[in-house]
């Protein structure tokens, strides 16, 4: 048994599938032989509906080393800013020690850290090497 599948709204875009009786299917094209020996037989294809794609998942938020994040803001003249800020609040202080070798750029502590002691964002977490 053929279906017609529509993959567009209006119809004019589709693929023709051909159903085996075992469960198989194979994709034809409509000008095959035996599809069109079929449909001259008097047959009409099972319309399958169109169906809207899911939308694409998005990106994954990217992440950045935790040692390039310490290097920039040394760089950047912060390092005793952000010492005195992580240790004036214990639980920041055992977050940031204990936090994974990579962080995600989008973390609001991070980024509330770099706010407050003046750094540029930006420059901060942009792409980057360990050096």
């Amino acid at each position: 048994m053929y279906k017609k599948k529509l993959l567009s709204e209006d119809g004019s875009k589709f693929q023709i599938i051909l159903y085996y009786d075992d469960g198989r299917t194979q994709n034809v094209s409509e000008n095959q032989d035996l599809y069109q020996v079929w449909l001259e037989a008097g047959n009409t294809p099972e319309e399958i509906a169109y169906v809207e794609p899911a939308p694409a998942p998005p990106a994954p938020i990217r992440q950045i080393s935790r040692l390039l994040v310490v290097e920039r803001i040394i760089e950047a003249g912060l390092r005793d800013e952000a010492i005195a800020l992580i240790k004036a609040n214990p639980s920041n202080e055992m977050r940031w020690y204990a936090a994974p070798a990579s962080i995600k750029v989008d973390d609001t502590d991070l980024n509330a850290l770099l706010t407050a002691i003046g750094a540029d964002v930006d420059v901060i977490l942009s792409p980057g090497e360990v050096s």
